[in-house]
């Protein structure tokens, strides 16, 4: 496994940013069925739960300024139900940035829009939809400044971080963190 190291530069923001991280849903397992990872996709189980969830998610009123997703397919698949269960209607963007782990890439592809958002005085809301281990470096990174500090998302669990940087090291609050069936009962 070769490493990467990304460059960035840490934007300070002036208004808080919600960053909500979704592992994506119940996938079909490797093997004689799907032999490239990136193809494999949810269970018609996962896109049941998923649609639930999405549902669960809007009734939150949860609102999103940017959806960026890993390009594997069941990524892309969760992104579009929440995609369309928020009504959203700016495009989903597709990152490899996520399924590679690579976040201080991604960030640096957030910044712009924060900046923007900012600049009207606008919190802005962030989902990541991607997957395991990732993400959960990802959390452990933001909210504890340790990489080695893992959250385990369970498929098709949400959290909510509240940032005040956009940087790759402490500077985030985990504001909760839900489980498919959590949100599924979301009224």
């Amino acid at each position: 496994m070769v490493k990467r190291r990304c460059n960035f530069t840490i934007l300070v923001i002036d208004v808080p940013v919600d960053l909500y991280i979704l592992r994506h849903g119940d996938a079909e397992p490797l093997g004689l069925d799907f032999q490239d990872d990136a193809e494999r996709s949810l269970t018609s189980e996962g896109l049941e739960i998923m649609t639930r969830a999405g549902q669960g998610m809007r009734r939150m009123g949860i609102t999103l300024d940017v959806l960026l997703s890993s390009p594997k397919k069941r990524a892309r698949q969760t992104a579009q139900i929440v995609h369309e269960e928020l009504s959203l209607v700016a495009p989903i963007t597709f990152s490899e940035s996520i399924a590679t782990g690579c976040w201080e890439e991604l960030l640096v592809q957030v910044d712009s829009v924060i900046t923007h958002l900012n600049k009207q005085n606008v919190g802005a809301g962030v989902m990541i939809v991607g997957h395991e281990p990732y993400l959960g470096q990802l959390i452990g990174t933001l909210v504890t400044g340790v990489s080695s500090c893992l959250t385990e998302l369970v498929p098709g669990s949400l959290c909510k971080l509240r940032l005040t940087e956009i940087a790759h090291r402490q500077v985030a609050t985990m504001h909760w963190m839900l489980t498919p069936e959590h949100l599924t009962l979301v009224r």
